[in-house]
């Protein structure tokens, strides 16, 4: 899909700023695969921000910070900077006004979905039929596993995503799918894991 025709389907969802987001990310493709991995995880994220909410503030604001992350890299900055709102409230030492806050923001992320959701089918994925250089992933594992210990979701899930289009052999191609469906779902310490353990069987080749 050209980055016209996507701005063409979503031209009617008043949250996002599409041409500044796929200028961002180099492309309506990437933009397109970073968009449709959102549609799908947002609500697990939300519902994990319920669960939280009155239990672990600090496990709360890290949850925000990720989310807050998916939402700048689609472009929808608005619901972005709420997020970033329950962030910092849930980082301070004086969280009065969050719960009615957190209610806010779910409310407006479930509307959002609810127009988003119907814009993306699911396509099957091609088929690899490109090579990619092992060495270079090699190069690049300690670095993405530590940009995803920091939480730089966005940043892990793209170049996560390019790895994927090509093929580095079963062990590892299985293991790129396997990070980057534990990003997905905010899940920094498995995909982390993850990565650390392909490094190690590389390595050891």
């Amino acid at each position: 899909m050209t980055s016209g025709a996507l701005l063409d389907k979503i031209k009617d969802i008043p949250e996002i700023s599409a041409s500044e987001a796929i200028d961002a990310l180099g492309g309506g493709a990437a933009y397109e695969k970073i968009i449709a991995i959102s549609v799908k995880m947002l609500p697990e994220a939300i519902e994990r921000l319920n669960a939280l909410i009155n239990d672990d503030l600090p496990l709360y604001s890290i949850e925000a910070h990720g989310i807050k992350g998916v939402l700048k890299s689609i472009g929808a900055f608005g619901l972005a900077d709420l997020a970033f709102e329950l962030e910092r409230i849930s980082k301070g030492a004086v969280s009065d006004g969050i719960t009615d806050k957190h209610t806010h923001f779910c409310a407006l992320i479930n509307e959002f979905l609810e127009r988003l959701a119907p814009v993306f089918q699911k396509d099957a994925a091609p088929g690899k039929t490109e090579s990619g250089n092992v060495s270079f992933l090699i190069s690049r594992l300690p670095l993405l596993k530590d940009t995803i210990l920091n939480y730089n979701h966005t940043e892990a899930l793209e170049e996560l995503t390019r790895f994927s289009r090509k093929t580095y052999g079963q062990t590892a191609d299985a293991a790129i799918s396997a990070a980057i469906e534990s990003l997905e779902h905010f899940n920094y310490s498995k995909a982390a894991d993850i990565l650390g353990a392909l490094d190690e069987e590389l390595c050891r080749k």
